[in-house]
């Protein structure tokens, strides 16, 4: 863990390091524990326009209906940015 929550997995997800997210799940870490403020690699992902991460994270068992501290998921995340491909990837979730 490091400053304020930010793990590496999350960084790398966030910054669509595709590379270093895949290195993080080949050793086995879990992809729906969120950082400080509940948002998930995931929702990191989509937030930036990571396709390429998103899609990634979906195989490996990411939760994409997992919430912010404010109610956001993944898909609104992507929504709200315009990244209406990764949108449409990604579930309604109720």
């Amino acid at each position: 863990m490091i400053h304020d929550g930010w793990t590496p997995f999350v960084i790398a997800a966030r910054d669509g390091k595709i590379g270093s997210v895949q290195v993080f799940l080949e050793m086995r870490v879990n992809p729906n524990i969120p950082m400080k403020g509940s948002n998930t690699p995931i929702s990191w992902a989509a937030y930036n326009g990571h396709k390429d991460v998103v899609v990634m994270l979906l195989k490996h068992e990411a939760d994409p209906c997992a919430r912010d501290d404010g109610g956001m998921t993944a898909k609104v995340a992507a929504m709200k940015y315009q990244h209406l491909d990764i949108a449409k990837l990604l579930p309604g979730c109720l």
